[in-house]
């Protein structure tokens, strides 16, 4: 988790490309300005190319704010 700003970076938006096993790599974009903290994810399944599924975005005491199908 990266909870500080360091000397040097570039304030604004992080882009991620977390790569692993199968179902574990995708696109993530941090932004480090503040606000209220929240937990997202994406579940489901994936077919070669294709994943059938939803994002999910929770608050910081776990209680669901919003799910988008895909």
């Amino acid at each position: 988790m990266v909870s500080t700003r360091e000397p040097g970076r570039t304030p604004g938006l992080i882009f991620l490309a977390p790569k692993g096993v199968h179902g574990q790599d995708g696109p993530m974009i941090l932004d480090d300005r503040p606000r209220r903290p929240a937990l997202t994810w994406w579940q489901g399944h994936l077919s070669r190319d294709e994943g059938r599924g939803e994002g999910a975005i929770y608050s910081e005491n776990h209680r669901p704010l919003t799910r988008a199908e895909r």
